[in-house]
């Protein structure tokens, strides 16, 4: 009887997430809520994400990019094709853009300011960063800018203005972090041996370092070039208080303790509180707030970069397939989303939360 019970309940709830699905869905066609939008790896397109955290699907796909990505605002975007740069002011019109120039070399990575007012136009290959300025008035994209001639580029970040770069060089035997403000040179910052993964605060004041070697994330002030509080990345919380929950509409995946010393990208929220790192397969969300930072949420998603999609909403980046779904940060109910790439006979949506949520 109790195996049965459960099996009923399962497929209750099975039901329920199908017509949350369907209502999202029918949502997309009318006037329904829209929470976002990002860039679809696989039909590489701009998609909407209809519906509410929950009970949302991927939108009709509009446009054809080799890269795009929403402002950290979410009302336009950046996208590339064919060596071009393009902004796409207003996201509820996803067809529509306008040239702003070409780019110095194969772009895989954009990165929005906090404020909507400058993108940073990074490619691997060559080790050369873009700054398009003016986006909310006259969008103009800069000089290159070679970040790697001091060794491999590790991490980069855009301060929360746009008006400074702060990067990671790793090199045999030893790493550094500098600073690029305006058309100033490069300026050292702190001490590290291998750092991997940076962050600005969201008041722009200090600077999150990621040092492998140490398996230490800093707290550098920027004005100073001092560290001013650090922390260790090690145990992460008791499994007790990394547990999802499941209830109608949304569907529990089991959370997994990080795994190693390497965290490849890290975001802060908003107000400051939370800091986001990629650990392993699993995100972990470090307290600021509290006195043991080190002592993370993790949750069970492997992930390639955090971006911010608009407000208190980061969509976690990996290689997608056909059926694979996006996944969504939301900072303000501290849980993870996953969005449904389409709709199938009993496709779920889902969430996975921290403890107390």
């Amino acid at each position: 009887m109790k195996n049965s019970a459960t099996l009923t309940t399962v497929t209750m709830l099975a039901g329920v997430a199908a017509a949350a699905v369907a209502a999202a869905q029918a949502q997309t066609i009318s006037t329904g809520p829209v929470t976002g939008s990002v860039f679809d790896t696989v039909s590489h397109s701009i998609r909407s994400i209809a519906g509410v955290p929950g009970a949302a699907i991927l939108g009709v796909a509009a446009g054809t990019w080799d890269l795009a990505m929403p402002s950290a605002d979410g009302h336009s975007a950046i996208a590339i094709r064919n060596g071009q740069a393009y902004l796409i002011p207003d996201l509820t019109q996803p067809d529509t853009s306008s040239l702003i120039g070409n780019t110095a070399a194969a772009v895989d990575r954009i990165v929005w300011s906090a404020d909507s007012t400058t993108a940073a136009l990074f490619s691997t290959r060559s080790s050369q960063l873009q700054l398009v300025t003016g986006i909310k008035s006259t969008p103009a994209i800069a000089t290159a800018i070679s970040l790697g001639s001091g060794g491999e580029v590790a991490a980069w970040k855009i301060s929360p203005d746009g008006g400074t770069i702060a990067y990671a060089v790793s090199a045999a035997g030893e790493g550094a972090v500098y600073l690029i403000t305006g058309s100033n040179s490069s300026v050292r910052l702190g001490s590290f041996v291998n750092p991997r993964a940076l962050a600005f605060s969201s008041d722009g004041a200090s600077l999150f370092v990621f040092d492998r070697a140490k398996a230490v994330i800093s707290r550098v002030d920027i004005a100073s070039g001092s560290i001013v509080g650090s922390f260790g990345i090690g145990s992460p919380a008791p499994a007790a208080q990394r547990s999802g929950f499941a209830r109608p509409g949304l569907r529990r995946v089991p959370p997994r303790a990080p795994s190693g010393p390497e965290i490849t990208d890290l975001a802060v929220t908003a107000d400051g509180h939370a800091l986001i790192g990629l650990r392993g397969s699993s995100v972990c969300v470090f307290d600021l707030t509290g006195t043991n930072p080190e002592n993370c949420s993790a949750i069970d998603i492997s992930a390639a970069a955090i971006n911010p999609i608009g407000s208190g909403l980061f969509v976690l980046d990996y290689p997608r397939d056909g059926g694979s779904a996006v996944w969504l940060w939301n900072a303000s109910a501290s849980a993870a989303f996953f969005v449904p790439a389409g709709v199938s006979a009993g496709a779920p949506t889902g969430k996975v939360t921290n403890a107390g949520n």
